[in-house]
Parts: structure tokens; sequence; C-alpha cells
């Protein structure tokens, strides 16, 4: 099985998924997200359920979401980002280095929000599964990594904390009515590191 999607197969399959996306699955951003999150678990998972939730279909067992030339693309997804993984300890594909640059200047791409919401996914997807893996201490502490992520995938948003932190202007951090400090883009950036480290070090710590 390939482990690199080409150009043109990556295009079929953002074209594949923005369609799934329009009936509530999961666009190509989104699922590199919620599959990255997959990755973080440790041990083997069904790819008929995994798809299906990217699909926003119910888990079968008789048939795929997505037509056999489509799952291929799929699965070359899924071995891409284990290799991204595993090999590169890389847990954002390069084509987000940008959006992480721009986050530095408090922007935030819609590629990179569709990312960590899919990474928040992933985790809820997972969440019976972490419950019966980790300990009581452990769980809390993914769940405040995966709580992070998501907080930051609203740092887009036009919601009053969101439109504080990308202004950072007084007057509109007191229309967010928050005496909360709004973390600088580095410390932002640091804590987004270390949430995905600890998610990445779960694989590692269930072998």
């Amino acid at each position: 099985m390939k482990n690199k999607l080409s150009k043109s197969e990556q295009q079929r399959l953002i074209h594949v998924l923005d369609d799934a996306a329009q009936h509530g699955g999961l666009n190509f951003w989104q699922s590199q997200g919620f599959l990255t999150h997959l990755h973080c678990y440790p041990k083997s998972l069904d790819p008929s359920g995994w798809s299906c939730a990217i699909a926003a279909m119910a888990p079968s067992k008789s048939h795929w979401p997505f037509d056999e030339k489509e799952m291929d693309l799929l699965f070359v997804l899924f071995n891409q980002l284990h290799q991204q993984l595993h090999e590169k300890q890389q847990l954002l594909p390069t084509a987000l280095d940008e959006a992480i640059e721009l986050l530095a200047q408090r922007q935030l791409t819609q590629p990179l929000r569709n990312w960590c919401a899919g990474f928040v996914y992933g985790f809820r997807f997972l969440q019976e599964q972490w419950q019966q893996h980790l300990n009581e201490e452990a769980l809390q502490d993914l769940d405040e990594c995966v709580a992070f992520i998501g907080y930051l995938a609203t740092l887009g948003s036009d919601e009053p904390h969101a439109l504080a932190w990308r202004n950072a202007t007084k007057e509109v951090a007191d229309a967010a009515n928050s005496d909360e400090p709004q973390p600088t883009p580095a410390q932002l950036l640091a804590t987004f590191e270390q949430a995905l480290t600890y998610c990445w070090q779960q694989q590692a710590n269930g072998q």
C-alpha cells in the first residue's frame, strides 16, 4: 500500500471529503486532524469505524462508506500520516507550516482550525477507549490537552474572546467580559506544542 498521496490524488481526496463535509462528514483538513489523533491511540482500530465517522455514517461491517478507489486514497492518507508520525515525530503536516507562522501574528487560517477541530473529534470518537485505557489522572491530562487544542480552533471565530485575542486591544478584551489575561502568540504556540506532544506520548506509553 502506498504511503504518500500524489498531487492529483490529494486533489481527488479533497473533493471527496469536501463532498462528505456537505453531508455532515469531515473535510480534508478535519480528516487529517481526526486521523492524527487516532494514531495517538496505542491500539489498532477498525478502519470501518473511523472511515464511517469521517463520512458521518453509522458504522457498518458489510460495506465501506466510500467507493473502492476513494477508500484506497483514504488508506494512503492514513499511511502517510503514520509515516509522518512514526518516522518524523511530526504531528502537524508541513503544509500547515505557514499557518503556524501566521498564528504567531495572531492570524488563524481555516485549514489549521479544521485540523484542530478534527483532532478534537478524534478524541471524542475514542473517548470510551481512552477511558478504558488510561487511569483517571492521565485521562484528565489528555482531556485538558485536547480541550486546549479545541480552544485554539475557536480563536479564528467571531466570538468575543477570539476577537480580543486576534486584535489584542483593551476595548475588545473588555467586550469579551473576561478577567483572564489573553495568551501571547508565543505562549499559545508553546502550549499547543506541549498539548500535541502529550497526546502523542500516549501512543508510546501504551506499547
